[in-house]
């Protein structure tokens, strides 16, 4: 009977932590799912080129100006497209919650994808943990971008779409709840089109910037 009695204590015990761990997950999801969520302020960070835009060869040196393969990629930037994949793209963007709820969540290990119709998949992760509270809530993005011809046809999009997941807590010492959301918007277009206005002139630079280093790099020519 001691047996018995001891294995169903330990049941009620797992129970009642079960219990309470659904309840605290229930809590938070529901303050998650009054969260409206959107994407603003979209600036580039910086740029990772393709190092093999840039061959060491020792014809490069014959010209103080980039060589036919560089303005013809510095002509296609220009002109919103790109031949091939160039690099890779950092983006920062705030995230804009709106929380109609009374109760907060403090959230790290905020990351996921971001979709613009079939064209762009990207990553992003938040660049700190936040407190997502009643009203207007800004947390700062980190995006990945791959920089191919997509990067330039994404004002063509009609929809973005957030995926994401989180750990989040009740209060600051509370327990852990992992978390995901998923919530789809309309392209917003004009703050796109400003970012790739800034962002073509941007990787242009780096692109000018990156041939300039590679020549210096290389070896003077024997006479």
């Amino acid at each position: 009977m001691s047996k018995f009695l001891s294995y169903l204590a330990l049941a009620l015990v797992l129970a009642i932590f079960s219990g309470c761990a659904g309840v605290r997950k229930a809590r938070a999801g529901k303050i998650l799912q009054n969260c409206k969520f959107s994407l603003s302020d979209w600036s580039l960070k910086s740029v990772e080129l393709d190092s093999g835009l840039f061959p060491k060869a020792k014809g490069a040196l014959e010209s103080p100006f980039p060589n036919s393969h560089i303005l013809g990629l510095a002509k296609d930037l220009l002109q919103g497209t790109t031949r091939g994949n160039i690099g890779m793209a950092w983006i920062q963007a705030d995230l804009l919650v709106e929380s109609a709820g009374d109760d907060s969540l403090w959230v790290e290990s905020f990351k996921g994808t971001l979709k613009l119709d079939t064209l762009i998949d990207a990553s992003w992760k938040a660049s700190k943990p936040a407190v997502l509270g009643k009203g207007h809530n800004r947390i700062p993005l980190l995006i990945q971008l791959p920089m191919d011809a997509r990067l330039f046809k994404i004002m063509t999009a009609d929809s973005l779409e957030l995926n994401g997941g989180m750990i989040a807590r009740l209060d600051p010492q509370g327990t852990q709840i992992p978390l995901n959301f998923q919530q789809k918007r309309e392209n917003p277009r004009e703050e796109i089109q400003k970012f790739l206005d800034n962002a073509k002139q941007d990787i242009l630079d780096a692109l000018l910037n990156g041939w300039a280093k590679s020549i210096r790099t290389l070896p003077a020519l024997s006479p």
